[in-house]
């Protein structure tokens, strides 16, 4: 069995594998009082809105799950002296330090699916093992709100309603619907594309349809258009951060996106002096 770990101090090469030694006496939780941390164990910096914290939380089981090419930061507690840190299979976990300034923290990155452990002994003797699950990311979206944008000069007011009308029911996800993605296809280092679940009515339903989902650059260079393909039908949506689209006022939280979906093609022959018709979905990110 293979291990690693990556050199700070002095690298110990033991039978099969690499082990990571550090002085730890200086680093103290900030939360000392809390006797727990005065022994060997793992936290993670508590995360409230968009804000870290100065507070620790406890790793229940010490337990914690990662993506496939995903990074996850833990903190060690109630080291004392020198310790050594190991990965039980450096193909599915590998870890570096990632910060070192009032506790030693590593960084945890996860290579392919299945489960590893890291292994913390201080120079005590006390030990500590976490057992790390690597999955595929995935990411879920709650479509919150539609919008639709017309534009025609020589267009009625009914037409414009009409149109709107048409386009707002071709959306697939309608409100508190979504979609489930998958980062399961890592045949590049894009990391960009999978497996996607449509949510027609409620996000994480039991109605649903299974397809597949592709980010690429957009004419201006960015990563903004989204290919997204259920039983061979393929849409192309455009993605980018939601600031309002029909000129219309609504309050709404912070870091909310959309994809816009361009439909003028599909209504200009039913429709000679239609100009523009855009569908957007307004959505919040959920992530798992």
């Amino acid at each position: 069995m293979a291990m690693r770990s990556t050199k700070i101090l002095e690298i110990l090469y033991v039978a099969f594998f690499v082990v990571l030694t550090i002085s730890c006496d200086k680093y103290l939780a900030k939360d000392t009082d809390k006797d727990v941390f005065k022994h060997l164990c793992f936290t993670q910096n508590e995360v409230v809105g968009d804000i870290i914290t100065e507070n620790q939380i406890l790793l229940k089981d010490n337990k914690i799950t990662t993506s496939v090419k995903g990074v996850t930061l833990v903190n060690i507690q109630g080291c004392k002296g020198e310790f050594s840190i190991v990965s039980s299979d450096e193909n599915i976990v590998s870890f570096e330090i990632y910060h070192i300034s009032e506790m030693p923290s590593i960084s945890i990155r996860g290579h392919k699916t299945g489960n590893a452990t890291i292994t913390v002994k201080d120079a005590t003797g006390q030990s500590a093992i976490l057992d790390v699950m690597v999955k595929y990311m995935e990411i879920s979206w709650e479509v919150l709100k539609h919008e639709v944008v017309v534009k025609g000069d020589q267009l009625t007011a009914a037409k414009v309603k009409e149109i709107e009308e048409m386009a707002l029911s071709s959306i697939p996800a309608k409100v508190e619907g979504g979609y489930l993605f998958i980062y399961n296809d890592i045949s590049d280092d894009y990391y960009n594309k999978g497996d996607i679940y449509l949510y027609p009515k409620m996000i994480g339903g039991q109605q649903y349809r299974k397809g597949t989902f592709e980010y690429k650059e957009g004419e201006d260079g960015a990563g903004n258009r989204l290919i997204i393909t259920i039983d061979n039908e393929m849409r192309e949506f455009k993605y980018s951060p939601y600031a309002g689209n029909n000129g219309t006022t609504w309050t709404m939280p912070s870091y909310l996106y959309q994809i816009s979906e361009d439909l003028t093609d599909k209504y200009r022959s039913q429709y000679t002096n239609l100009e523009q018709v855009i569908t957007y979905q307004v959505f919040r990110y959920i992530y798992e």
